[in-house]
């Protein structure tokens, strides 16, 4: 695969123009030629097809995953009447969409986990019992790690699920041009720590050449159907439709069977969640104890 190296470069500055570039590159002198040598030199080896797609569906998945945030605070914004909302990342070790909702006096207000649902599950009649339209999966350990931070922080621990039928990460990733995925490849094979914030460097610096990409993105999860439920709603429903629900504890040898496999619950989006629109219109009339009370008992 051949790669533009003066775009790769343009880009690279771009996205460290604010902040100190990555070693090697970090106290080079004539940083610009240092590092186009280097890629020239790296292009050598070629990259790697299968590399190639991976790094297109961390690509994706990191694009959907911030334009779901932005989704999210438009909607919540337009139905409650407000533009002082912000969604603050707090993933310790950005391993999990973790946020936490804040209003215009910084105060917290919830944690919550914002999932995309974009794949049926096609054996859900037969396996959970639910219309593979109507079915989505979250993992066990979630919801109890989900449960341990709500306790911990006594901050109200919600779950948004966002369904757009056919987004996928790796449909996404692809459509980004030559020099963002491929040189994201290239990039972390030339530098030797801050290779995940390299990603989201490339990919900030990208949007701002082509804004309309992402805008559309964010568009086509805005225009889905959102739905939330609390973490010990999950937890009650788990508890009473275990064997009902989470398949992998019926299906004898589920790890030789499914390697790699999360313990999934799956819950009905008609029957155990409530629309997010509803959620929001509901909590605009309730006080904070009554929605508090409503969420820690699980009847949202």
């Amino acid at each position: 695969m051949s790669l533009d190296v003066e775009r790769f470069a343009s880009l690279f500055q771009q996205a460290y123009a604010d902040a100190r570039w990555p070693p090697p590159f970090a106290k080079s002198t004539g940083r610009p030629e240092v590092l186009r040598r280097a890629v020239i030199q790296s292009l050598e080896l070629g990259i790697d097809e299968s590399e190639l797609a991976r790094i297109r569906r961390v690509l994706g998945s990191l694009i959907i995953g911030q334009a779901a945030e932005k989704a999210f605070e438009s909607i919540y914004g337009e139905t409650m009447q407000t533009t002082e909302v912000r969604l603050e990342d707090d993933r310790a070790q950005r391993s999990d969409a973790d946020f936490i909702l804040r209003n215009g006096a910084n105060r917290p207000l919830y944690r919550m986990n914002i999932k995309l649902h974009g794949s049926q599950f096609r054996k859900a009649k037969e396996q959970v019992g639910l219309d593979p339209a109507d079915c989505f999966p979250l993992a066990t350990y979630k919801i109890a790690a989900a449960l341990e931070k709500q306790n911990v922080g006594h901050l109200p621990y919600l779950f948004i699920v966002v369904t757009v039928p056919g987004l996928r990460a790796e449909e996404i990733g692809s459509s980004l041009p030559e020099h963002v995925s491929a040189g994201v490849v290239l990039g972390k094979r030339l530098i030797t720590s801050g290779k995940r914030d390299l990603e989201e460097r490339f990919i900030a610096a990208h949007e701002r050449t082509d804004p309309a990409f992402y805008a559309g993105v964010a568009e086509r999860l805005r225009s889905g159907r959102w739905f939330i439920f609390s973490a010990r709603r999950a937890e009650i429903l788990m508890k009473d439709k275990l064997f009902e629900r989470v398949f992998a504890l019926r299906q004898p040898g589920f790890n030789r069977a499914f390697k790699n496999a999360e313990i999934d619950m799956h819950l009905s989006f008609s029957k155990d969640t409530t629309t997010l629109r509803d959620f929001l219109e509901r909590s605009a009339s309730l006080s904070s104890s009554q929605l508090y009370s409503m969420i820690e008992r699980g009847t949202i």
